[in-house]
This record gives structure tokens, C-alpha cells and sequence, in this order.
């Protein structure tokens, strides 16, 4: 059997769509070295014209989008003359046809010929048929994607070129979401994690434009094999931390003007069994109804199979009853069941409409334009981890919290806190309140401005002067603190109130004495907040309590601290 190339046909390009390889040959007879690798038959002549049988047609292995292969076509000459063979390799699938003439040179009775009809070149994948209709012979083949590694470009037409510069798989992620207020807004940290069964998928897209007009790529050009995007950002971050340019959401590409370049990423999730094995981007370039014609492929970095963790939270543990406006901790057991090192990501939200915990401490170390407090960053290794985080209450009442993407809830009641003089309290307004001491005095010296000359002052029948030792520090010297109200401060005996307010209206000029300071000045202050009591008490007899106003009509919240 002789080989020959096709002398009459140049490159075909045949527009259409995607992926994979199979290849069933058949023809009008058993082939022995033919078109389909068989061997052919022994050929049995007639007297008369050149004419032909034993054809089959037969289609090289794995051919792909836009790269050259051509297929086979084996013919034998039954005839008594020598003459060539003519006919069309009808080519069609990926919603495609087109038809190819194939003429060989003359054949000589007896004699099969093998010729090779091409370079063709598929522009869409899918299954295709390739076939001498008069002839009854013909071929089948799954064209399959133009498949690169990640961080490679692939083409996109003439005029963009698309590169997946990263995949990251992971089972949560920190994002960024919008609260929308009464009067404001203001962004805030979330954390998402992924479906039980499932881990998420981050791909890094960048794209350029390398022609002379601007070019896009539709919604729905990517798509993440055995897996989906995150499309509906309903119920979603508004963006995911750390992530740079824009969230691809609907799947495609936004328009690129000629020499700009885009850079983004796909939010996605995959089946946990399927992510352990070679994890493929796809892109469909030519309408629904094709297979994707682009793909980059992310394969385990050992060649077999890909570890992952296999994180969840065991439990949260707290005290019992934390003192209200004194830091405490909250230890959060992790349990990772998976053969990787994992990351947990979360954040703890807190109250009715689940806020962000501000007030609590986290180790998560992100660089963020955000708040991040509450927010918990650890490796997780096989086994079993505790992470602590710290965290306060400026309120003596009882409060809901949840580890926002985890799910997982627990509740604390603070109780109020009692403390020794020299302690401090964390309050409201970004102020930490230190009370110092007390001082009972049963009149004071003060300077008469109006009569240009000091003069003793006394308080009311039956009581004494009462100065509480006040110092407040801003606990965020980098945020805006509250002015802050001293008639909070009162004085308990036998367990009753007998704290007075008193109004001296003169300098006083008591050696010991300094006015309390503005904290929203400066970032601490200290000073004396006069009151009177009863002369009966003691200072062995006093406490000093602090009741915090808040919200509407300054009503007072319960008792926040004690000092002694």
C-alpha cells in the first residue's frame, strides 16, 4: 500500500467548539495498513474504467482546538485502469458543517492508496464526523479544548489574550461588605466558607488586549470544570480581601480598550473529590450549545492526587461571666480532619443584626482598608488547635455572638466590675476609664474672681465634699473619642446612693486639686470630679460607682463598675 499527500488541498480553518479525543474509523471493507491502522485486503480487479472501493477514513488521536491535524483516506483501486480518485470528506459537528473535495493522483488497478486530506484546523470543539457520504465510509472524533498550564496565555481570536495566572483553592475567605445604616454606611469584614463537601476556588484572570479596538469577552465565557461560579453575589462579600482588580462575577470579561490590560478574578466552589485531581478553567468562545474551546489546567503538584485539609470548629469556650469593661479571652477549638495544612478564616459578629465585634482582638494579619477586629487567621495542621482571641463588653447585659462563616453560636452575660482603686474599666466612647482615688474634705479653698480674693467654700447642711480621682486614657489613639460625661460617677454606702452633685462656681485651689480634662483633646486626661455625701461616711464606708448614659434620652445603662 502506497502513502501520498494530498496534492489539492491547502489549510481549512472550520469554525466551531471543544474538548476531548476519541477516534472510531469505519469503511466498506476490512483494512489491512489502511486509513484506520488496519491491515488491508487483498484487491480484486475488474476489467473496465478505474474505480474504487475498501475506503475508509480514519482521524489522528486527541486533535484540539486551533491546532493543524490531518485526517486520512484510504482507497483502493478495484478497477481494470488506472485513474485517480475524487470525492468530499463532509465535515461537521459543534453545530458546523463543511465539506472538503479530496483528489488523488492516479491509482493503478490493485494498488491502496493512503492520503492525508489537510492541515485542517478546527476553531470549535465538540464531536465531529468526518465522512465520504457516497462512499459509505467515515470517521468520528471529539475535538478537544486548546489546553495550556495556569500562568500561560491562550488566545482568544485575534485580538485578546487571556492568561489564569493562579488558582487557589481554599475553604474560606475574608471579604468585604457594605452595612447601610440609618444615617451612613460603612464597610465591614465578613468571612465565607465553603459548602460541606465542597472547597473554594479563587482564579486570577488577566487579559489583554492586542488589537486595534476595543474587545470583550461575554458573560459566561469561563466556566470552572466539575464546579460553578459564585454569579448571584446575593447573600456574598462585596469583594473578597486581599483580592486585586475587579471580581469577574457574570463569567466574562469587561471591555478592553486596544493596549490596555485588565486584571481580575472568579470566585467559585468545587466538590472536594474533584478538586483533589487536576482543577480545569475552561472558556466557551462561540455561543452556547459547544464545548469549551479554551482551557488552562491546574494539576496536583506531586502528579497524583491533591491533599487538602478539612477544617471545622469543635467548640468555643468562654467564662461564665465576664466582667463588664475588662478584656477576656475566647478560645476557639479547631479540628482539621484533612491530610494538609489548612487556614481557618472567620469573624465574629455580635448582637440582633449580627455586628461586626470591633471591640475584640484577633490574629488575623491582613492589610485591609477595613476594620479586622474579631477576625481569627490561623493554620490549622492535622489534629487538633486552640486560637484566643480577647475581647470586651462595655454593657452589663447578656450578648449573642457567632463565628460568621463557621456558623457557630454562643452567648455571654457580663457582670459588673468590681475593682480596687488604681484599675480601669473600658467604656463606651473609646475611653478607658481609671479611677484613682477618693478624697472626703469638708470645705474647700477657692478663689472669688468677682472679689478678686480666696475664700472657704462649704457643702450642704450635713454633708462633706466627696472628690473622685479620675483618669481617662483613649484606648485608640488613632480614633475619635466621646465627650465624655462625669455625672456617671456616684458614691454608695450600705448599698445605697448617697452621692450628691454640688456646683462650686469659684477656682479651686486646694494643692491636691485639678480640674477633670476634655478626652476628646487629647489622648488622656485626668483631674477631680466633686460631689458631696453624707459627713457620717467614712472613706472606708464609700464606693465609688460608675452608670454609663447611652443612646436614646441618655438613659442609664446598668451598673458598669465598681472601685474601693
Amino acid at each position: 500500500m502506497n502513502r501520498r499527500e494530498l496534492l489539492k488541498l491547502s489549510a481549512v480553518s472550520i469554525p466551531a467548539a471543544t474538548a476531548g479525543c476519541s477516534m472510531l474509523s469505519s469503511g466498506d471493507g476490512d483494512g489491512e495498513d489502511g486509513a484506520d491502522g488496519t491491515e488491508t485486503p487483498d484487491v480484486t480487479t475488474t476489467d473496465g474504467p478505474a474505480a474504487f472501493g475498501n475506503v475508509a477514513v480514519a482521524v489522528p488521536e486527541d486533535p484540539v482546538v486551533g491546532a493543524e491535524f490531518s485526517p486520512s483516506v484510504t482507497v483502493a483501486n478495484v478497477g481494470g485502469e488506472s485513474g485517480p480518485f475524487t470525492g468530499t470528506l463532509a465535515v461537521s459537528g459543534a453545530n458546523q458543517e463543511t465539506n472538503v473535495d479530496v483528489e488523488t493522483d492516479a491509482v493503478d488497478p490493485g494498488e491502496t492508496i493512503t492520503v492525508d486530506v489537510g492541515p485542517l484546523t478546527l476553531d470549535a470543539a465538540g464531536e465531529y464526523e468526518f465522512a465520504l457520504p457516497n462512499h459509505d465510509a467515515a470517521a468520528t472524533a471529539r475535538v478537544g479544548p486548546a489546553t495550556a498550564p495556569v500562568g500561560e496565555p491562550v488566545s482568544f481570536g485575534d485580538d485578546l489574550r487571556v492568561t489564569v495566572e493562579d488558582i487557589t483553592l481554599t475553604e474560606s475567605v475574608f471579604g468585604q461588605t457594605t452595612y447601610s445604616g440609618t444615617f451612613s454606611s460603612e464597610p465591614r469584614l465578613t468571612a465565607f466558607g465553603a459548602a460541606t463537601g465542597d472547597v473554594l476556588a479563587i482564579v486570577r484572570v488577566s487579559a489583554e488586549n492586542t488589537g486595534t479596538s476595543t474587545t470583550s469577552a461575554s458573560p459566561g465565557t469561563f466556566q470552572l470544570a466539575d464546579g460553578e461560579w459564585y454569579a448571584d453575589t446575593q447573600g456574598l462579600p462585596d469583594s473578597l480581601v486581599g483580592e486585586d482588580g475587579s471580581w469577574f462575577a457574570d463569567g466574562g470579561l469587561p471591555e478592553i480598550a486596544p493596549s490596555d490590560r485588565v486584571t481580575g478574578y472568579l470566585f467559585g466552589t468545587v466538590p472536594r473529590d474533584a478538586a483533589r485531581s487536576t482543577v480545569t478553567v475552561q472558556a466557551q468562545l462561540t455561543g452556547s450549545g459547544t464545548l469549551p474551546e479554551r482551557a488552562w489546567e491546574l494539576e496536583p503538584a506531586d502528579g497524583s492526587e491533591r491533599s487538602l485539609p478539612n477544617v471545622s470548629v469543635e467548640s468555643v469556650d468562654t467564662p461564665d461571666q465576664p466582667l463588664v469593661g475588662r478584656r477576656y479571652d475566647v478560645e476557639v477549638t479547631l479540628r482539621n480532619e484533612g491530610d494538609a495544612d489548612g487556614t481557618f478564616r472567620d469573624v465574629v459578629q455580635w448582637g440582633d443584626e449580627w455586628t461586626q465585634a470591633t471591640s475584640a482582638d484577633g490574629d488575623a494579619d491582613l492589610d485591609a482598608d477595613v476594620p479586622i477586629g474579631g477576625s481569627i487567621e490561623t493554620t490549622v495542621p492535622a489534629g487538633k488547635t486552640t486560637t484566643t482571641l480577647t475581647s470586651y463588653s462595655v454593657y452589663t447585659q447578656q450578648f449573642s455572638y457567632r463565628l460568621a462563616g463557621a456558623g457557630t453560636e454562643w452567648t455571654v452575660e457580663f457582670t459588673p466590675a468590681e475593682l480596687e482603686f488604681g484599675e480601669a474599666v473600658l467604656a463606651e466612647g473609646n475611653t478607658d476609664i481609671e479611677v484613682r482615688g477618693l478624697r472626703l474634705q469638708d470645705e474647700l479653698t477657692v478663689y472669688d474672681d468677682f472679689q478678686d480674693e480666696e475664700s472657704q467654700v462649704s457643702p450642704g447642711d450635713g454633708n462633706q465634699y466627696a472628690a473622685v480621682e479620675v483618669h481617662l486614657t483613649r484606648r485608640d489613639e488613632d480614633a475619635d473619642a466621646s465627650e465624655f460625661d462625669y455625672s456617671g460617677f456616684d458614691l454608695v454606702a450600705d448599698g445605697a446612693h448617697v452621692g450628691e452633685s454640688t456646683y462650686v462656681g469659684d477656682e479651686v485651689l486646694e494643692d491636691w486639686y485639678e480640674a477633670t480634662g476634655d478626652i476628646t483633646a487629647s489622648s488622656s486626661v485626668s483631674g477631680w470630679y466633686l460631689m458631696e455625701a453624707p459627713a457620717e461616711y467614712t472613706m472606708s464606708d464609700l464606693v465609688v460607682e460608675f452608670e454609663q448614659k447611652t443612646g436614646l434620652y441618655d438613659r442609664y445603662e446598668p451598673l458598669i463598675a465598681t472601685w474601693e
